[in-house]
């Protein structure tokens, strides 16, 4: 439903991710976020970069290294942490 053209660009789906991202950082104590969308996804990155996510420069092979592979050859990295500074 968040990819239908009546819901997007309205900044729900930013705003679930800040939220939830928000209430399992003072609930549950988890530190960082990592998502890894494809880089085809313009729409989403800018969704998570306005949620608080931040993009870590990776290729793939670091990428891999640090996460295990990834669903597509074209992912980025955008991490959202606890105290982001």
């Amino acid at each position: 439903w968040m990819n239908g053209p009546e819901n997007c660009g309205k900044g729900y789906g930013s705003d679930a991710l800040k939220t939830l991202s928000d209430y399992l950082f003072s609930s549950l104590g988890i530190e960082e976020f990592v998502i890894r969308p494809s880089a085809k996804n313009p729409r989403a990155i800018k969704a998570y970069k306005k949620a608080g996510f931040r993009q870590v420069k990776l290729n793939i092979e670091q990428q891999t290294a640090r996460y295990g592979a990834p669903d597509s050859d074209d992912s980025i990295v955008l991490i959202k942490k606890r105290f982001n500074g």
